[in-house]
């Protein structure tokens, strides 16, 4: 088994016998950020690259990030007796979570209102729903907006730019 995110898409690459460049450019990054992944030193890819590469290799997200089984999408929704052809629905509990832990670090810190619209944000307030925060309730939201600040506050560097998107926080290009 395969222990990480890196390790796995290492495979599907090598599988379809593609250098790191080709494999990069289809999610539209680089052969740089697919070496760090590779070899572990970004752990927690960006889930746009991740659904793209899925997506093009006819697999699951959910085995690119974590191993599970089944690996092919269309297995997994045989499995599940799903049709492949409907999208599945989004977990409005999830999403509507992701708001509140947002809305609840931005008053904390004072940021602009605003900035509850940003994709960057949107996506780390996302990650921590999903990671640790499911449902979010009166009783998490604090702890959970804790853990925001926690990755917002390591994921910055000296210009307020996320590291590894190339994005500052409110959406504008570096």
């Amino acid at each position: 088994m395969l222990d990480m995110i890196g390790d796995r898409l290492k495979e599907l690459r090598l599988e379809h016998n593609l250098g790191q460049p080709e494999f990069g450019a289809i999610a539209g990054t680089t052969k740089q950020y697919v070496w760090r992944l590779e070899n572990g030193l970004n752990k927690k890819p960006n889930p746009e690259y991740i659904q793209r590469w899925a997506s093009h290799f006819q697999v699951r997200m959910e085995w690119i990030t974590s191993g599970k089984l089944p690996k092919e999408a269309s297995a997994a929704a045989s499995s599940a007796g799903s049709e492949e052809s409907q999208p599945q629905r989004p977990d409005f509990d999830i999403m509507a979570g992701t708001v509140v832990v947002l809305r609840k670090y931005l008053q904390e810190v004072g940021d602009p209102p605003d900035f509850v619209e940003d994709p960057i944000m949107l996506e780390a307030a996302y990650e921590v729903v999903i990671e640790f925060g499911k449902p979010v309730t009166g009783a998490n939201v604090i702890d959970l907006t804790k853990i925001l600040e926690e990755r917002v506050r390591r994921a910055k560097d000296g210009e307020d730019q996320v590291r590894g998107t190339g994005k500052k926080a409110g959406g504008k290009k570096r």
